[in-house]
This record gives C-alpha cells, sequence and structure tokens, in this order.
C-alpha cells in the first residue's frame, strides 16, 4: 500500500529508500528542504519505492513492486510531470519529453572539507537570467521561491564566475547527505569554449569533496564533457507526462547542462 510518509519511522525509511539513486537524491534534497508537513510538499513510501510531489512534479525512486497499484496512485494523484527510470516509462504509460543517462562521480576527499568562497554577494536574478538564457528556467518567482528556500536550509549550493564584473557561470547542485545532484551549469555564450564549465564544476566537486555526485544529462547533450571529468553512465532517466493539468513552478529543469 501507497502511503503518506507520517512519523519518525516512515522519514527514516523514506531516507533509507532514497539513498544510492539519483531519483532518491533529488526527493531526498527536497524533503530534507521543506519537511514532511507542507501542503505543496507531499511524499510518500510504496512497496520497495518512495514518491515525492512538488507543485505538481512528481519523482519516482526505488523498484515498485505492485505496477497495478502504482498506476493506480498515478491515476488519482493526476500529475502531468514524472521523473523515473528510463525503464519504467513503458509500465507507467509516461509520454517521454526529455530523456538520457544518469552519471555518477565520487568524488574524493573528506566530506565537508571543500570551502566555498566568493568575492560577490548571490543575486539569484542574475543567476535566474543566465539560466533562462540557456533554456533551464522558468519563471522568476517560483524560482526564486524554491531557490531561496534550499539556500536558507542548506539544501542547495550554487557557484559562479564572473567576467568584467557580470555573470557568465553557474553551476547549481541540490544537496542530499553524501549524496549530490549537479542540476543545472550553464555558461553565457561568449564564454564558451574557454573551459568555464570545467572549472565550476571542479569547483563544486571540491566543495562537496567526499559526497557521491550524480548528474541527469540529456540525450544528445556534452556527452565527452562530462566523460573528460570522469563521469560515468549508471542508469537512464526520463521525463514526461501523465494526466493531469499541472503548470508547475518553473524551478531549473533536470539534466540542464547547456553551454559547458
Amino acid at each position: 500500500m501507497i502511503q503518506l510518509v507520517e512519523g519518525s519511522q516512515a522519514e527514516e525509511m523514506f531516507f533509507d529508500l532514497c539513498r544510492g539513486s539519483a531519483f532518491g537524491c533529488k526527493l531526498a534534497a527536497c524533503a530534507g528542504a521543506y519537511g514532511f508537513q507542507l501542503p505543496f510538499a507531499r511524499f510518500w513510501l510504496g512497496s520497495g519505492c518512495a514518491f515525492g510531489l512538488l507543485d505538481g512534479a512528481l519523482v519516482l525512486t526505488g523498484h515498485p513492486v505492485d505496477w497495478a497499484e502504482v498506476q493506480a496512485f498515478l491515476g488519482s494523484l493526476g500529475p502531468e510531470l514524472l521523473c523515473c527510470r528510463e525503464d519504467f516509462a513503458s509500465p507507467l504509460g509516461l509520454r517521454i519529453k526529455n530523456q538520457g543517462p544518469v552519471l555518477g562521480k565520487e568524488l574524493s576527499g573528506k566530506s565537508g572539507s571543500g570551502a566555498v568562497v566568493s568575492q560577490e554577494p548571490l543575486r539569484l536574478e542574475l543567476v535566474h537570467r543566465l539560466l533562462v538564457q540557456c533554456g533551464m528556467a522558468g519563471p522568476w518567482e517560483p524560482f526564486y521561491l524554491d531557490l531561496s528556500h534550499r539556500l536558507r536550509h542548506d539544501g542547495a549550493l550554487v557557484l559562479r564566475e564572473y567576467r568584467e564584473g557580470r555573470l557568465a557561470g553557474c553551476a547549481l547542485a541540490l544537496l542530499a547527505g553524501e549524496e549530490a545532484l549537479l542540476s543545472a551549469l550553464a555558461v553565457e555564450e561568449e564564454f564558451r569554449g574557454q573551459g568555464m564549465g570545467s572549472r565550476l564544476v571542479a569547483r563544486m566537486e571540491t566543495a562537496l569533496a567526499g559526497r557521491k555526485l550524480y548528474v541527469l544529462r540529456q540525450t544528445g547533450r556534452n556527452r565527452e564533457f562530462y566523460r573528460r571529468l570522469g563521469y560515468r553512465e549508471e542508469d537512464r532517466w526520463a521525463e514526461g507526462k501523465t494526466l493531469g493539468r499541472w503548470q508547475g513552478r518553473g524551478a531549473v529543469s533536470p539534466a540542464g547542462s547547456v553551454g559547458a
């Protein structure tokens, strides 16, 4: 039976099930930042799997035992957007919009040893503008509400590079204990091909030393870039539509890695 995560024991089971996969990392980062009590951020446990819904966007992790139960759950929940393993798309009737490999890399160093130092204040409106230019973010208000909340609760990390006083590149990671998800990497067009994307990833790896870092890379984008940096394919992901009319929060899209 699929049930809401309620109580400390269920929360512990949820986080245990989330460990060891990019999908679980995405869920754990969300639950860690928002908790289990807010009406717009809900989490469930099923047989061998877990779900998380933030403003209508659903993520599935684990390996469902009863597909009929999951299908009935999705039908009653009615999310329009679902992110899960690619091989789950067919049994769930997912109309795939984006897909690609799940990449992973174990980062060397001691956890918590990486220092993040920036001479510039973090201005999220500039980060948002760059991500929009790269096709990786939606409207400003939902983007700001989500990312600023995660930053206040140590659930995200944003690194930046500047040229001539303006933001030229940024990297965004979602944090979940000993794992993290590189959810966006963007470089302004005129500064591409100069190693800025590689430097941002290297800085992120230093800041997240001792953790495992995941990337949801979109098919056809930046394959050689991540291969050179030592990331290896571990699975495949898919994102698409189910029944529903969700309009979304407009947060950073998965697999964002444009213009590295």
